[in-house]
């Protein structure tokens, strides 16, 4: 049996360089935080949070970090481009610096700073790092695809239609471009690139779907003459016409619900102090009073 090593002033949750520590072999991330990282175009800035906290426990001394290990790590050619990532992070309240500290903000805490709704959530890997903004939108339309199961079950529920063996078995799961666009932010071009790159990596898989129409070959060259964009999405398939559906899609990450998020929402005081985030203020306009046990703080700020 090894024996722990009782050092005088030792502490347990000291910095490690990221050659020293291991990564943590996940992080349950809010599906809504992937969007919001999507929608304000701080995906290089979120992954080198994502490293950080991967190679760190939450608190990182800027005298034992090694720079060079992390710029390679993060893509970053420049120490200027690592300082900006760290400035729109602390913009965001991501993370909270001093000179020498560094502290890193959990994902419990961003989830009440940044007022999500939504419990949903991914499990992020590290090999999800090399392909990040694919993965955050795949994480997106996770989501959407959840949301819309939840609703279809509600309704099946109150038509009472609902299959008692538990399995849900209604219309198949679809997500457009112009929906998935409007929900991320982007453009339909980026978006469908970011789609057919998810799919090509094996975070979604889609299907075609299609609906037979009574249409003659007259009545589709006409329709095309006059009004292209009515037939637009008819397919000539086996000597019939067909209208093309919205791709069937299915997100293969693994999807999640945060069980203390309320414990989380009902402490929000004890986590929006002064003297962590001065900034952040109550939903009626005031300061936070600081009260109760300071359980959300990191142990450096504790005097």
């Amino acid at each position: 049996m090894v024996e722990k090593s009782h050092r005088s002033g030792e502490r347990e949750n000291q910095p490690l360089k990221p050659e020293c520590l291991a990564p943590a072999p996940y992080f349950v991330v809010p599906v809504e935080l992937a969007e919001h990282v999507l929608r304000e175009g701080i995906a290089k800035s979120f992954r080198t949070f994502i490293l950080l906290k991967f190679y760190s426990n939450g608190t990182i001394n800027r005298d034992r970090l090694d720079n060079a290990a992390i710029m390679r790590l993060s893509g970053c050619k420049d120490i200027r481009t690592f300082e900006g990532h760290l400035d729109q992070l602390e913009e965001r309240g991501m993370i909270n610096r001093s000179k020498r500290l560094i502290f890193l903000r959990s994902f419990d805490f961003i989830r009440v700073h940044l007022e999500f709704q939504s419990s949903t959530s991914f499990l992020l890997h590290p090999e999800h790092l090399d392909h990040l903004q694919e993965t955050l939108f795949a994480a997106v339309i996770g989501g959407m695809l959840r949301f819309q199961e939840k609703v279809r079950w509600l309704q099946a529920r109150k038509k009472r239609r609902a299959n008692q063996s538990g399995h849900r078995h209604f219309s198949y799961p679809a997500v457009s471009l112009t929906l998935a666009a409007n929900k991320t932010g982007l453009s339909r071009t980026r978006t469908s690139q970011l789609k057919t790159k998810a799919i090509q990596i094996g975070l979604l898989s889609s299907k075609p779907h299609y609906r037979r129409v009574n249409l003659r070959e007259a009545q589709v060259r006409q329709a095309k003459a006059h009004a292209p964009e009515t037939v637009r999405r008819i397919r000539f398939i086996n000597g019939q016409f067909f209208e093309q559906l919205t791709d069937e899609l299915h997100c293969h990450l693994i999807l999640k619900k945060r069980r203390n998020r309320k414990n989380v929402t009902h402490r929000k005081e004890i986590f929006t102090t002064k003297k962590i985030y001065p900034g952040l203020l109550s939903q009626r306009g005031k300061k936070v009073k600081k009260r109760g046990t300071q359980c959300g703080r990191p142990k450096q700020l504790i005097k």
